[in-house]
C-alpha cells in the first residue's frame, strides 16, 4: 500500500472531539533506518482518550512507511526499523 493509499482510507482531515480538534494523521515522525534508509511514521488516533487528559502516543498506531510504501504498522513495527 502507497502512503497516498494509507491517507485516502485513514484520512487526513480534522476530527472534532470532545477534547477540541484532531489533526490526522495525529503526528507524523521521520526517522534513519538500521539500514540507513529513511522511514516515516504516521500517527493515527486509534484509542479513545480519557477527559481532560492530553492525547498521548499510547493512544495512536503508527503507520511505518519506506519509500512511499507502507511496510508496517504499531510500535513494533517502528521498533524494527529504528
Amino acid at each position: 500500500m502507497s502512503k497516498n493509499d494509507v491517507i485516502s482510507l485513514m484520512g487526513n482531515q480534522t476530527a472534532k472531539t470532545r477534547d477540541g480538534v484532531v489533526n490526522n494523521p495525529w503526528t507524523v515522525e521521520s526517522t534513519v533506518g538500521k539500514d540507513g534508509a529513511q522511514y516515516e511514521a504516521l500517527y493515527y488516533i486509534t484509542r479513545t482518550n480519557p477527559p481532560f487528559m492530553p492525547i498521548r502516543k499510547s493512544l495512536a498506531t503508527a503507520i511505518v512507511i519506506k519509500g512511499g510504501r507502507v511496510v508496517g504498522w504499531g510500535e513494533d513495527a517502528l521498533e524494527r526499523y529504528k
